[in-house]
């Protein structure tokens, strides 16, 4: 049987029949798994990141980059390895994309937010179509200025609506990774249920796609906020934490740092037995508590550093407070460990005039403030360009590939 590697795979498609059955084997284990049975030339022919994500799905190599992996497949051994590792991708709205592609990365974001139900209960209440029109303009301008992929943590409980997203990704060229999970908002079935009910919901969403669309979820987003961790949100956090467990997908969480509420959720996360470094604690920077962002590093987590402009809540760090606060993490050794963002959704996902000019006020520069503001000033404070390429482009990468 020949053996031919993945960057071969190309100069290779569609010559003679693979078969009917697909086989993966783990070199110097004794591991071997047949997948996907039905795969046809079609998937054989769409090329390399197709293929593998088709066929190295996360639940079968978490934590086993490095190992050679096989596939046998009718008249060909395909070795899936690149470098001696599996080449990892993630689902975005458009597809599987390698990580090596993603670039630059906003880690939190949003095209836009309401509640579940509203686009179809009060879709007079929705602009749809300017929420599409703005939020693809300001996505092809941070595309300009070097943005190229952003996650979008938008639950259906934020009132996500995929096929928006997915229009919005493909109108601006911008990668946009969608989530599964839930919100602050549990529907009120859910503190009924066991996790172990909820989580498949979770993984069908990754696995299989959103509402029937074939969209499929590259994260989990949990929340809990001021007050800490609620019953039901626990509930929701531990089906996260097993359906990240079964699928290798990450967890992304909101927090509300000034309760240090980030603790709690990695308290239920170890529980778990998650790997915190699939977990990403979110709104890290709405205080300045070193001790808080200290402790919950040497945990393991990574950082979200993800409120910008921020100073909007009463007691909370202005833009360049926060901008310290990252210098200050960085000095202390933990560059590697952080990302940025901003929360940001386009003025129009709200409704009323008024409100849009207020949160166009609030941040004029959108999903650009970060490249204008923020990393200016963190080159002024002394801040190298390796530093910022490392928060800003691999850190992502890595979080996402679970390296």
């Amino acid at each position: 049987m020949r053996v031919i590697s993945l960057t071969s795979l190309l100069s290779h498609k569609g010559r003679g029949s693979p078969g009917r059955s697909c086989t993966l084997k783990q070199e110097g284990n004794d591991v071997s798994r047949t997948l996907y049975p039905r795969m046809t030339n079609q998937d054989f022919s769409r090329g390399s990141s197709v293929l593998t994500r088709r066929i190295s799905p996360r639940k079968w190599v978490q934590g086993a980059f490095g190992t050679r992996y096989t596939l046998y497949w009718g008249k060909y051994a395909l070795d899936l390895s690149w470098g001696g590792s599996v080449m990892p991708t993630v689902n975005t709205v458009l597809g599987p994309v390698d990580t090596a592609d993603l670039g630059f990365i906003l880690s939190h974001e949003h095209v836009g937010t309401n509640a579940a139900g509203f686009r179809h209960t009060y879709p007079e209440l929705i602009d749809r179509t300017g929420i599409r029109e703005q939020a693809t303009a300001a996505l092809k301008e941070a595309y300009d200025e070097g943005l190229r992929t952003m996650v979008d943590v938008s639950t259906f409980d934020l009132g996500r609506d995929i096929q928006l997203i997915q229009e919005v990704s493909r109108g601006s060229g911008v990668h946009i990774i969608a989530a599964t999970g839930n919100h602050l908002a549990v529907p009120r079935p859910f503190s009924e249920l066991s996790p172990d009910v909820i989580a498949p919901l979770f993984v069908k969403e990754i696995e299989e796609g959103i509402e029937g669309t074939g969209i499929k979820a590259g994260i989990i987003k949990v929340a809990s906020d001021r007050g800490g961790v609620t019953p039901p949100q626990e509930v929701v956090l531990r089906a996260a934490a097993r359906a990240n467990l079964r699928t290798g997908t990450p967890i992304s969480t909101h927090t509300w740092s000034p309760d240090r509420v980030g603790e709690q959720q990695v308290r239920v996360f170890q529980e778990e037995g998650v790997d915190l470094n699939r977990v990403y604690i979110g709104h890290s920077n709405d205080d300045t508590d070193m001790d808080y962002l200290l402790g919950l590093l040497e945990k393991g987590v990574w950082l979200g550093l993800d409120r910008y402009p921020g100073g909007r809540v009463p007691g909370t760090p202005d833009w360049e407070q926060r901008t310290v606060i990252v210098k200050s993490l960085i000095d202390a050794g933990h560059a590697q460990r952080i990302m940025l963002s901003h929360d940001y959704s386009v003025p129009k996902a709200r409704h009323g005039a008024q409100v849009q000019e207020e949160r166009r006020r609030a941040n004029p520069d959108g999903f650009n403030f970060i490249t204008r503001k923020v990393l200016p000033r963190l080159r002024e404070l002394g801040v190298p360009e390796g530093d910022i390429d490392q928060i800003m482009k691999e850190n992502p990468r890595r979080f996402f590939e679970g390296s």
